[in-house]
């Protein structure tokens, strides 16, 4: 059945064609509201909510065949106001930071989590358009046709945003590696004061 059949049903006093709403659109909500910048454990609150103002105002739907796009704005609403009332703090995704394995060790770990909340950090950083196809795509079955007609846009312009995104995070990610090596490296002027320092303990070691 359509959006728009299952819309009609429940308008209609059928409240149990609203589950396959629910479960037609549960993932695609959850992606947005992870694209969001929502904490993983907070995702599931912020989805219901969601899905409840949607129930509430669905009879202000004036076209029910675009229920997914009109439900999927109520989702970002939902989670920028979470944010906000969170002091716009964005959370890492669910199960990447802080995974434990038995057989790494407290230190692996620590380095672990510390560069998945930092690419985290990075994936935030990218035009919120290209976070919502980059989350979709992963979310929904990685099907660059669900994630075109989720978001209303065509099959060449979610593969161009998946691709913008990994073009931004790879060369993101390579500048920072790069300035993360510079400033391991001496500066100039400590390089010839190490030089001196080592040609006087040759000097200083050579017997009169």
């Amino acid at each position: 059945q359509s959006d728009s059949d299952l819309v009609k049903k429940v308008l209609a006093d059928q409240p149990d064609a609203f589950e396959g709403l629910v479960l037609r659109y549960q993932k695609k909500a959850l992606a947005i509201a992870r694209s969001v910048g929502v904490r993983g454990g907070e995702l599931e609150d912020v989805v219901q909510e969601a899905f409840l103002r949607a129930w509430r105002e669905l009879r202000n739907l004036r076209a029910p065949a675009s229920f997914g796009a009109w439900l999927l704005q109520i989702v970002r609403n939902a989670a920028r106001e979470h944010l906000l009332k969170q002091g716009g703090q964005q959370g890492s995704p669910a199960g990447s930071a802080g995974r434990e394995v038995s057989d790494v060790s407290p230190a692996e770990a620590a380095e672990a989590k510390d560069f998945h909340d930092h690419l985290w950090s990075k994936v935030m950083e990218l035009p919120e358009g290209v976070r919502e196809a980059v989350f979709l795509y992963y979310h929904d079955g990685e099907s660059t046709w669900r994630v075109s007609r989720t978001l209303g846009i065509s099959r060449s312009l979610v593969k161009y945003r998946l691709q913008q995104g990994r073009k931004l995070l790879r060369d993101r990610l390579w500048r920072e590696m790069e300035g993360c090596f510079r400033d391991l490296l001496p500066s100039t002027r400590d390089w010839k004061r190490r030089g001196r320092s080592l040609a006087l303990v040759a000097f200083l070691s050579v017997p009169p």
